[in-house]
């Protein structure tokens, strides 16, 4: 059932997907090297505390790559929080589409679960042992930020995805003890309405802290260059996932 409804979640984005410009990129962040467990390596974007911190937060680009659109929201983050380093991941290993919604698919598609893994573990690694991390993606991003704050188990203090899908695998959300922000749209084809209900129903029963914050909204409505970018709904969601960060990640009340 679950491998029907993320097909379901492939199809339906593909069919409304949007064409990705890069954005105007103007930060201090720049591209670091990680270390795998395997001695391959995978870049990231690395945006440092403007202090010695033990906060970070690891982002999720979407489907269409590490792009600077995504580096952008690394140095929004950063700026936002002086104390918090911020490390974009690449899941593409360099690859970036713009405008090309198969060749996009086909990435997405590409990912080896067992690498994007060992590219989580090795920036958990390059945080350190005592790190505390926040987690935070878009779309297919946001699908493996949940995955991330699962897999870091008790790093992970904050975990955020905009319209990706939740993990429904009781065994696997049973050791996510991170709070979770979800934040969607009622209008979205893909991570639809009876997808987010269907989430809270397995998700509530372990009394972990969760949020849930729907806009009448399509998919992607955060990216001013999705055709259903709303900047009413994105500056507002924005709002949300900093205080959420602020809050469960950084301590701040």
């Amino acid at each position: 059932m679950k491998k029907i409804a993320f097909s379901l979640f492939i199809m339906l984005f593909a069919a409304g997907a949007y064409a990705q410009g890069d954005a105007r990129l103007d930060g201090r962040g720049g591209m670091i090297p990680l270390t795998l467990s395997d001695r391959t390596k995978s870049d990231a974007y690395f945006v440092r505390a403007e202090k010695q911190s033990n906060k970070w937060l690891f982002l999720f680009h979407e489907w269409w790559g590490l792009n600077d659109y995504i580096k952008n929201e690394a140095e929004k983050y950063a700026a936002a929080f002086p104390d918090l380093n911020v490390l974009a991941l690449d899941l593409y290993d360099g690859k970036v589409v713009f405008a090309d919604n198969d060749s996009a698919n086909a990435l997405k598609n590409g990912i080896k679960a067992d690498r994007a893994f060992k590219i989580i573990d090795a920036a958990s690694k390059h945080a350190g042992a005592k790190a505390q991390i926040g987690t935070l993606g878009w779309c297919m991003g946001g699908y493996w930020s949940m995955q991330a704050s699962i897999r870091l188990g008790a790093k992970s203090k904050a975990c955020v995805l905009y319209y990706g899908m939740p993990e429904m695998d009781k065994k696997k959300l049973k050791t996510l003890t991170a709070p979770v922000l979800g934040i969607f749209g009622n209008q979205d084809l893909s991570i639809t309405p009876e997808v987010v209900a269907s989430f809270i129903k397995v998700y509530r029963p372990f009394k972990r802290k969760y949020e849930i914050k729907k806009y009448d909204a399509t998919h992607a409505f955060a990216n001013p260059s999705a055709p259903g970018y709303n900047a009413t709904y994105a500056k507002e969601a924005e709002e949300q996932a900093m205080q959420f960060i602020g809050k469960y990640l950084m301590g701040r009340k």
